[in-house]
């Protein structure tokens, strides 16, 4: 997605990287809490698989041509 103005890119930019870093807080102690409850790694594996999904499906919609539009 795309922006007509600077303003609107930089809320995008601080939204994305907002969430970001909320997720890759996050991520170490999911890590953690799975390999605690199941006792291994699979579950793990499959998260990741998971997510890699999720972001191929993000970054798919992220990539159409149309612009983003301020509220009023």
């Amino acid at each position: 997605m795309r922006s007509g103005n600077a303003q609107i890119t930089a809320q995008l930019s601080a939204m994305a990287q907002g969430w970001g870093y909320l997720l890759a807080a996050g991520g170490p102690l999911l890590v953690g809490v799975l390999r605690e409850w199941t006792g291994g790694y699979a579950a793990n594996a499959w998260l990741v698989g998971a997510l890699a999904v999720a972001m191929a499906w993000s970054g798919w919609g992220a990539g159409r041509r149309m612009l983003v539009q301020a509220r009023a």
